[in-house]
């Protein structure tokens, strides 16, 4: 903004987000009471957000078609779909399945009826439900970024990849998992997320994009 305005620079402040700074200690609380509400209905749980609308859209899908992108998005559904089931049995764990809002949540209900520990939602704002969270899984998702923010263990499972698709920041904050075998034991060892914090390494990294 300075290289292209003719403005003092005393007038231009980076003051940070609004949206990210309610992620830091003490002003998350306001999510506070909306997460334990979450936590007592459905136990402890794994949060999965996903975001596969190029080829699960809710209405009619984009006019510009990309051939490459739905091929790959294909594979991540299956994979992460296939991931829940298995996970439902052999989880000590609730799993939500948090699909983005122009998703079908048709697709997911369908895929996993028969499993009982496993709830399709999408209600409220995700901040609660990562606070509430055990874990949160994704794949390159800004709930990644909110994740590590929150202190939330995070996972961004990749057991596909195509760097043209997936953004690198919410990937670099979280533990990259590439297979669901390394997934099931993040998952089953998860350990007190109360404890979990970014590495320097990561903390460097949000720092080049968020102020505060």
């Amino acid at each position: 903004i300075r290289d292209v305005m003719d403005r003092e620079e005393a007038e231009i402040l980076t003051s940070g987000h609004p949206r990210f700074d309610l992620l830091a200690d003490g002003l998350r609380e306001v999510y506070r009471e909306q997460a334990e509400r979450y936590h007592q209905e459905y136990g402890n749980y794994i949060l999965f957000n996903t975001n596969f609308a190029a080829v699960n859209h809710d209405s009619h899908p984009a006019s510009r078609f990309d051939s490459q992108k739905v091929y790959f998005i294909s594979d991540l559904l299956s994979e992460y779909t296939t991931a829940v089931q298995k996970l439902s049995s052999g989880l000590d764990a609730t799993i939500i399945v948090r699909a983005h809002p122009v998703e079908d949540l048709n697709t997911y209900r369908h895929i996993l009826s028969d499993c009982p520990n496993v709830y399709i939602l999408r209600e409220g704002n995700v901040r609660p439900w990562i606070l509430g969270a055990d874990a949160v899984v994704h794949k390159s998702s800004t709930s990644g970024i909110e994740s590590a923010l929150l202190n939330t263990p995070v996972f961004s499972y990749r057991p596909v990849k195509n760097a043209k698709y997936d953004a690198d920041l919410p990937i670099v904050v979280s533990e990259e998992i590439n297979s669901y075998n390394a997934l099931s034991e993040a998952l089953g060892t998860r350990g007190d997320a109360e404890s979990y914090s970014l590495t320097a390494g990561q903390e460097a990294q949000l720092r080049s994009y968020f102020h505060n």
